[in-house]
């Protein structure tokens, strides 16, 4: 079943159905102990610099270079006023931008936005996007403090009991961020021979990259990469250890790995043999979620295996006018994903949408109107600690969806073909 929505950049979502135990358990086999329930903070493609306002290639949409860090702040802030605290705080990736790069500032960029992390209550675990094989090669990053290896950036690690979190690294075969003469180099300047002429092996230009490509071949581009055998050999062994061990699984990588949640450029180039992996016999049904970025306009999916494909909006679309952040709570079941309820800023998913006000705050239920599937979800109050609640946005949803009264993500609704057109874009 197919859901779209506006996630995490209007309102946050109840995965109702994520934590279901894995296929493997049968009724003969003694159920397990119901995993703990913890949350993490989620943000992704900050993407900040110390410069004017910008855009994306195309010059069709603008990027807010400081008010992304200003929304950093302010998500720290968020952050540090829940009740409960996180297990840890997922950085999806492209912490500061490429344009960094031509202002000289890259290692001060990062700083920054890192000194900001530490200011937050539970640790960061930052994963690598395209943004940092702009700033910086493999070998600066295999010596990096605030990753785990740098060079090959994919590991696991349990968050809490019944747990396992799998980071993957999507630039294993890339143009981008390794030597002329590294293997995974090269093997990616061949299949990008093979699959897309229009891309230089430099990996520079962009204004023909999609001449040549159409559908999935869209994803044959610099700024996407490859997980690579390696990686896929390695992620199909963690799966099974996992489901052995009757672990639920949350996968975090920067590049998509199912188109349907995306805008259809921004997958990683072997997504259909990470796909089969998580839906392997092996795996048994132990992956819950994949948290992504990159696809700065956000998306949702939930594939026929019950997998949630999550992909989070980017502060840089916003600036100070945003508020792209959240934090996600796993259960069993069900698991839940918060945003500060506040105006969705460009997303165009076919949603609608009710609330009310209560003691708790504004409760939102949201209904995909393809699917007529809903989920119920609530912000804080006002006087919660937190960016406030738009007024008018509140007033706007007292009433049950209509036509005339959808959310601003339904009526910034276009057509599919003219959304794939403006989003066939370089990030």
């Amino acid at each position: 079943m197919r859901l779209r929505s506006a996630l995490l950049c209007g309102g946050p979502i109840v995965l109702a159905s994520a934590l279901q135990l894995p296929k493997s358990l049968t009724k003969s086999q003694p159920a397990p102990r119901q995993p703990p329930t913890f949350s993490l903070g989620v943000i992704a493609d900050v993407q900040w610099a110390d410069t004017e306002d910008g855009s994306n290639f195309d010059k069709t949409v603008v990027r807010c270079y400081r008010g992304a860090f200003r929304t950093l702040q302010r998500a720290v802030t968020w952050w540090n006023g829940r009740e409960t605290p996180f297990a840890f705080i997922a950085q999806l990736g492209d912490i500061i931008d490429g344009i960094n790069v031509q202002l000289g500032e890259s290692d001060s960029a990062l700083e920054a936005a890192l000194a900001e992390l530490r200011l937050a209550s539970s640790p960061a675990v930052n994963i690598l996007g395209n943004h940092e094989m702009y700033n910086f090669n493999r070998t600066q990053l295999a010596t990096a403090t605030w990753l785990r290896h740098g060079d090959k950036e994919f590991y696991s690690f349990a968050p809490a009991a019944g747990w396992r979190v799998v980071v993957l690294d999507p630039y294993q075969e890339a143009l981008i961020g390794h030597a002329q003469d590294d293997p995974r180099r090269a093997a990616a300047v061949e299949l990008i021979g093979r699959k897309n002429p229009g891309v230089d092996p430099s990996g520079a230009g962009g204004s023909g990259w999609f001449k040549h490509v159409d559908g999935v071949d869209r994803r044959f581009v610099p700024y996407n990469g490859g997980l690579g055998g390696e990686q896929l050999a390695w992620l199909r062994k963690e799966l099974e250890a996992a489901s052995a061990a009757r672990e639920r699984v949350l996968i975090m990588c920067h590049v998509i790995l199912h188109p349907n949640a995306c805008g259809g450029t921004t997958m990683v180039w072997d997504y259909p043999e990470a796909l089969e992996v998580i839906g392997s016999e092996e795996a048994g049904g132990c992956v819950a979620a994949v948290l992504c970025g990159h696809d700065h306009f956000g998306g949702y999916f939930c594939d026929e295996g019950g997998v949630h494909h999550c992909t989070f909006c980017s502060p840089l679309n916003k600036g100070d006018d945003g508020f792209a952040f959240g934090l996600m709570c796993a259960a069993a079941p069900p698991a839940a994903v918060s945003w500060p309820l506040l105006p969705c800023p460009l997303a165009r998913w076919p949603i609608s949408a009710t609330s009310h006000r209560g003691p708790a705050g504004t409760c939102v239920t949201t209904r995909s109107r393809s699917s007529g599937r809903a989920w119920t979800t609530c912000c804080p109050p006002r006087s919660a600690a937190g960016p406030p609640t738009d007024r008018r946005r509140c007033r706007a949803r007292t009433a049950p969806a209509s036509r005339s009264s959808r959310s601003p993500c339904a009526r910034r609704r276009q057509p599919a073909a003219r959304r794939v057109r403006r989003r066939a874009y370089k990030i």
